[in-house]
């Protein structure tokens, strides 16, 4: 860390002097005159001196689901499975399921954060709509490639998202996310 980092994070830093040789201190014929108290330019206590090596920078903390084993209700009918590292978060109902890329995006913009939290969501939101999910290959290509989210901190959520038969074609019914590094 610099020190000008330092200085702005409130740290006082000595100022840094070239040595000069040792003095011997004289006595001083007795006075009446009282010594004055040190000036605001005196050298801090040794307590408060801070080295750059003395100032750790904690880690990222790393990225983990905030929902617990087993299922959980999101909203509207969405369920969040956890089995171990795995989520899958299922979205059969009439107003959820889609072969819309703009509309399945809406479904992970909304559900990823309540899996995952604050730090997911502030990824997304940096992120502009539609970067999310490819305007082609939802039904097709993704759920066997799927797609990468990356995050701050340097993780990545790898999201495949599930189709099952519909009258008029394949429809996204359910996403599975793990984290990947």
């Amino acid at each position: 860390m610099l020190d000008s980092e330092l200085r702005a994070a409130g740290f006082t830093l000595p100022a840094q002097s070239l040595p000069s040789k040792p003095t011997v201190p004289t006595p001083e014929p007795a006075s009446d005159i009282v010594p004055a108290s040190p000036s605001p330019t005196s050298a801090t206590p040794d307590s408060t001196v801070v080295s750059a090596a003395s100032v750790t920078t904690p880690p990222a903390p790393e990225l983990a689901a905030t929902i617990g084993e087993g299922r959980t209700a999101l909203r509207d009918g969405i369920i969040a499975e956890r089995r171990g590292e795995e989520i899958t978060v299922h979205f059969d109902t009439p107003l959820s399921r889609t072969r819309r890329p703009e509309k399945f995006e809406g479904i992970l913009r909304s559900t990823l954060p309540q899996i995952f939290g604050a730090g997911v969501d502030s990824a997304l939101v940096a992120m502009p709509t539609g970067a999310l999910v490819p305007a082609h290959g939802l039904t097709t290509d993704l759920p066997t490639q799927g797609l990468y989210v990356p995050l701050l901190g340097g993780s990545t959520l790898r999201i495949w998202p599930g189709t099952r038969p519909g009258e008029d074609g394949p429809l996204v019914v359910r996403y599975r996310v793990l984290i990947v590094s």
